[in-house]
């Protein structure tokens, strides 16, 4: 490990772009130790992700987490920060905020009783950053949000989703939404909340000056 100049942590890292960032940073041979997460060790893209990381001789990890779960967020963190803290990893160079949740069939919550793309799209990455910031690397350490369009109310594709809508109320509310969606309009009413959070990731973008 004393050779390598860090950390790379991927999440989501069996599905979409995370797939697809991953094959890209094995072929490329980096000197840089892949740390990758998925929500569970077990199903198909998990094995996938699996052989595709077993293909290489280089020195890479896959850790579960679920970030529909705050409890399993902080037990993730501190595992890493203790393995960083004992050398075993080295420091995290880029943290790529790729996992993500969209729920366009029905209202669904986590098992914290949160609606789920408000606590895997938001809360669950505020936490994440602000648990891994001690093992980041101080001088060339980057955070990277995989965001979306869909949170633009003047986007053409998102014209049939009246995300303008879209009107910030009270943590609680986004958290524990006050209304049921109407029948018919599950579709829409989740891409409401999806571009919701996706417009909170982006404001804690800003708010810690992270490159998107």
């Amino acid at each position: 490990m004393s050779k390598l100049k860090g950390t790379v942590l991927v999440t989501g890292a069996n599905g979409g772009l995370g797939t697809a960032f991953v094959s890209q940073f094995l072929n490329a041979s980096t000197p840089y130790f892949g740390l990758f997460t998925v929500r569970s060790l077990a199903g198909p893209s998990s094995n996938s992700l699996k052989n595709l990381v077993s293909s290489t001789n280089q020195p890479n990890a896959i850790m579960p987490v679920d970030l529909g779960n705050l409890a399993s967020v902080r037990a993730f963190a501190n595992d890493v920060n203790e393995q960083v803290a004992s050398s075993k990893i080295p420091k995290i160079r880029s943290l790529v905020l790729n996992a993500a949740a969209q729920e366009t069939r029905r209202q669904t919550y986590t098992t914290d009783g949160l609606e789920m793309t408000f606590e895997v799209n938001y809360l669950a990455n505020f936490l994440l950053v602000l648990l891994l910031l001690k093992s980041m690397d101080p001088d060339v350490g980057r955070i990277v949000i995989v965001s979306s369009f869909s949170h633009d109310p003047e986007y053409i594709w998102n014209a049939g989703y009246a995300t303008d809508k879209l009107v910030f109320k009270k943590p609680e509310i986004m958290a524990r939404p006050d209304t049921v969606d109407k029948p018919g309009d599950e579709y829409k009413a989740g891409m409401r909340r999806y571009g919701l959070s996706k417009t909170l990731i982006l404001m804690f973008m800003y708010s810690h000056n992270i490159h998107l």
